[in-house]
């Protein structure tokens, strides 16, 4: 039958079913202009809080947004929480949309409010989205379970669009939502039938332009819809859960290229995602891997994200344990994240990638090109080295050597595509011209 939620005492799923279900089966007539909004609240930052002071401090956050989302709807709302960080209002007889809108501003603005957990103050957000029925919409088939899944799907675009926001619902959503869910289905079958290809791209000395190493990516020819390439295939798979997968199998392809001889010899630089090394044995996962793979660690660069190194993020001596299986550590993406100056005192740690944002505007944007010289002064300071990720034209590179970067990949240089499983005795061939070639434009 449902009930209520054993942890915040607030209606649970069942139970908002039920009324959802009553407010929309009022027939006709008093009630015709009126409004029934469902506000889907999911709380931004509440994992931090878990992860970084434990489930007690959790349950403590989530008692406290429960009380507060309470205290901002009227007397009459429902409130319910769905389950997680996930709660979800009723609001019944409203005058029009913008009315639904104000109070789910009014959530927003009280689940802001600094919060004390633990003894420690935090800080939370919610991503809120709204769905609208009427007497009319309801006689036209809409359901509880539909108007509850379009406010999930305007919650959804508030986390795209930053999070922190009330985002209301509209009818292209729904679309984008089952476009959401056959891209994960599509992606999942791939990774499963090891349809993804490995794109080499030579990582070259940006004052003579020989090749150092070879970075590894993944892409995906989508059948139907074209090539996805590293970057979008990214964030589709963060999106779906998905990003832990795919980087374990461009190691896994990487590892077999280089044992291949697809590396030309030269160190193979594979990113990991942050997800490997959270779960427990993570670390020796990869070691088993580069021991079936048979390739000397010292020749495996591994980018390590810059969350790993964060306060509450994976175990904070995953990175030294990469470094003790004598694989070289670089912190990956860095400038994108909030994590810099942790992750370059971490003794494991010998270099790291500047992130593709700050590369772009060496050319044209002061600040940017101040912080990379700064972050390369730094880096040499440390003993660290810096590779400049999209380098993707002459004087790009220029710019990037003179600032004191050793090392760039990117568009400017070519790149090979191979598919999986790697074919043994001919990628060495296709990747020695590739990597012979490193001053002509190649195509992402």
């Amino acid at each position: 039958m449902g009930g209520h939620d054993p942890l915040t005492g607030l209606p649970d799923r069942q139970a908002l079913a039920r009324r959802l279900d009553r407010a929309l089966a009022r027939p006709p007539g008093s009630v015709r202009d009126e409004t029934v909004a469902v506000v889907f609240c999911d709380l931004d930052g509440f994992k931090r809080i878990n992860d970084g002071l434990g489930h007690g401090a959790g349950d403590e956050a989530l008692l406290a947004a429960a009380g507060r989302i309470r205290a901002a709807v009227r007397p009459a709302d429902l409130v319910a929480r769905l389950g997680g960080d996930e709660f979800v209002v009723v609001c019944e007889g409203l005058r029009g949309q913008i009315e639904a809108m104000g109070i789910a501003d009014r959530i927003r603005r009280t689940i802001e409010e600094p919060l004390t957990v633990a003894g420690q103050e935090v800080f939370l957000s919610a991503s809120i989205g709204v769905a609208f029925a009427s007497a009319a919409s309801a006689a036209a088939g809409c359901d509880a379970d539909g108007l509850i899944g379009d406010a999930d799907a305007a919650m959804y675009r508030a986390k795209q669009r930053g999070k922190g926001r009330c985002e209301p619902y509209d009818r292209r959503m729904r679309q984008r939502a089952a476009a959401r869910l056959a891209t994960e289905a599509d992606l999942r079958h791939a990774l499963d039938a090891g349809r993804l290809e490995l794109l080499l791209r030579p990582v070259v000395e940006l004052e003579s332009g020989r090749p150092a190493a070879v970075r590894a990516r993944a892409r995906w020819d989508r059948p139907g819809h074209g090539m996805v390439g590293p970057d979008r295939l990214g964030a589709l798979a963060e999106e779906a859960g998905l990003a832990p997968a795919v980087d374990r199998w461009a190691l896994g392809a990487a590892l077999a290229a280089a044992a291949a001889g697809g590396a030309g010899g030269l160190p193979v630089v594979v990113r990991i995602h942050a997800g490997l090394l959270l779960r427990p044995g993570g670390v020796g996962e990869l070691a088993s891997a580069l021991a079936e793979s048979g390739v000397d660690p010292t020749r495996v660069w591994l980018e390590v994200p810059e969350a790993a190194f964060a306060p509450g993020g994976p175990d904070p001596s995953a990175p030294g344990g990469l470094r003790r299986l004598g694989v070289r550590v670089l912190v990956g993406g860095f400038g994108a994240g909030q994590a810099s100056l942790a992750a370059l005192r971490h003794p494991g740690v010998e270099g790291l990638t500047l992130d593709r944002g700050l590369v772009a505007g060496v050319l044209h944007d002061r600040p940017d090109r101040a912080i990379v010289a700064a972050v390369t002064r730094l880096a040499a300071e440390l003993g660290l080295d810096v590779v400049a990720e999209g380098v993707d034209g002459k004087e790009q590179a220029r710019v990037l050597a003179a600032l004191g970067c050793r090392l760039g990949e990117g568009r400017l240089y070519p790149a090979q595509s191979v598919q999986s499983p790697v074919p043994t005795g001919v990628v060495d061939a296709s990747l020695a011209r590739t990597l012979a070639s490193t001053g002509g434009e190649a195509r992402a």
